[in-house]
């Protein structure tokens, strides 16, 4: 599932004290800046149990894909304007758009397994952190 800052909700459980609770806009921290042990700026998004507090990331990016996600947005908006304009989606278009979301789909995946047990660091608290992905 591909964590987003619209409307959409998911029920999810606890990976420590197995509690299950609904996630969306309201609970979830997106793009939280860190720095990986090299220096190299890092987007974190994740959300706290609401019962024991345990932090649970579920997606990272970097630099390159951001620019990614950013020309992603900006299509899905060409497209629902088409849409909601009843107009046909031209198959290429289309082509286009389930590539790019491909495209980011597997740079996030990639950075998940790079990053997954590393050391990063907060940027505002100077805080060190041991990252462990949650799989939603």
């Amino acid at each position: 599932m591909e964590i987003n800052q619209g409307t959409m909700t998911a029920k999810v459980e606890c990976k420590k004290c197995k509690s299950v609770f609904t996630i969306g806009p309201s609970n979830i921290t997106f793009d939280k800046m860190y720095e990986d042990e090299n220096g190299r700026s890092i987007f974190l998004t994740y959300f706290d149990c609401p019962d024991c507090q345990e932090r649970h990331y579920v997606q990272v990016d970097n630099q390159q894909s951001r620019e990614v996600k950013k020309k992603t947005q900006r299509m899905f908006a060409q497209l629902s304007v088409m849409r909601n304009k009843n107009k046909q989606i031209p198959k290429q278009q289309q082509n286009k758009f389930n590539k790019l979301r491909k495209d980011l789909n597997d740079r996030r995946f990639e950075l998940m397994k790079q990053y997954d047990g590393s050391i990063v660091t907060d940027t505002e608290t100077g805080d060190k952190i041991k990252l462990n992905f949650t799989i939603v």
